[in-house]
């Protein structure tokens, strides 16, 4: 999770060419989230899909990533309306290994 929170930040400071870049991480018992939003320039399907022909994977890979950690990505952007990006992650690949000694120390 750690190298998506940076690809998706080094994203949005290489590309988006805006002034405010955010990155919200917050957690529940059923998910995490990850959210990065940009003011930035934003982009429309068709730039992503003509970026991808030409060889850049980035939103490509990305996805690959959320998927290997069974969890969901979603990009909202318009040309002009900056960038979000969500993404979420199941409790149990999240949490999974942590679960038991986060949950004991509450005792």
């Amino acid at each position: 999770l750690r190298d998506i929170a940076f690809e998706t930040l080094r994203n949005a400071f290489l590309h988006s060419r805006g002034t405010h870049v955010a990155l919200t991480l917050a957690y529940d018992a059923d998910a995490l989230w990850l959210v990065v939003t940009d003011d930035g320039t934003g982009f429309d399907n068709s730039t992503a899909e003509k970026a991808r022909e030409s060889g850049h994977v980035g939103l490509l890979g990305l996805r690959e990533r959320v998927h290997r950690l069974k969890g969901t990505l979603n990009v909202d952007s318009e040309p002009g309306q900056g960038t979000e990006i969500h993404i979420k992650v199941p409790a149990r690949t999240a949490y999974g290994r942590y679960r038991r000694r986060w949950w004991s120390r509450l005792r």
